[in-house]
Parts: C-alpha cells; structure tokens; sequence
C-alpha cells in the first residue's frame, strides 16, 4: 500500500512540475512575442517618420518623386503662390484619411505647420462652394455632402 501511495505522489509532483515548466514556457513565448510585435510597430513608426520627413524635403528642395510607397499631392494657397502643402496619404485612402501634411513658404522659407496626427482641417467657402482647408492656410478638397 505504501508503495502505490509513493507512486501517486510522484505522478502528481511530475504533474505539478509539468504544469509549471509549460505554464513557464507559455509566459517566455508571451513576453518574446510581445517584445517582437512592439519592436516591429517601432521600427514601422520609425520608419514612416524618415519617410515623411524625405517627403517633406523632397517637397522644400522641389524635387518632389513618384516613387514614394505614399500617395503624395501638391496644393496652392489662394493667396500666396508660393505658400504651398505637401499631402501624403495611403496609396488606397480617401481624401479624409491623411497620413502627413506640410505648408511651406517658399518665399520666406518657413514650415507654417506639419501635422501626422489630429489633422487641423477647417471648413471654408470659396466660390460659393465649401471646402476643405490645412490648418486653415491652403485649400484641400470640396466637402462632399
């Protein structure tokens, strides 16, 4: 009798231990693959920052490509004609979904604003229609109703 009473203690330390060495090893894998996807999502918003900063003086030195993995457009002030915006979008975005906008003086030289987030896009008329505008400075596009 104390024999299989020895063999059902070892059986449930081996589970035990069992137990603890996957649940362990399920943690590490956990933490390893959680250090890899944040890692990966730093290296792409990394990337993207130099991506939009190449365009944005690709787009001062006027020298703007087609080859960028972005959409990019150009628009001119009313105003100004030498107050210009850089867009980038998402090759397959609407016109709302802007990654990165910059307007630029060229005359005086100077960055009037640069925005990757929160998008400072006000509603203006001009010409009896409504339209979208870059931090209230240059037109965009025609607010669709």
């Amino acid at each position: 009798m104390g024999s299989n009473k020895k063999k059902g203690v070892a059986l449930l330390t081996a589970l035990i231990f069992m137990t603890i060495i996957i649940s362990i090893s399920m943690l590490l894998f956990t933490i390893l693959m959680g250090g890899t996807i944040s890692n990966r999502y730093e290296i792409s918003k990394l990337n993207r920052m130099v991506d939009m900063e190449n365009i944005t003086q690709d787009f001062i030195n006027e020298s703007l490509k087609d080859d960028y993995d972005y959409s990019v457009r150009v628009f001119a002030s009313d105003e100004d004609a030498n107050i210009k915006a850089v867009v980038v979008k998402a090759k397959t975005a609407n016109d709302k979904n802007i990654s990165y906008y910059c307007i630029y003086n060229f005359s005086t030289k100077e960055i009037l604003a640069k925005q990757n987030q929160n998008f400072d896009l006000t509603k203006k008329e001009y010409m009896g229609e409504e339209y979208y505008y870059l931090s209230n400075i240059v037109r965009y596009v025609k607010v669709q109703l």
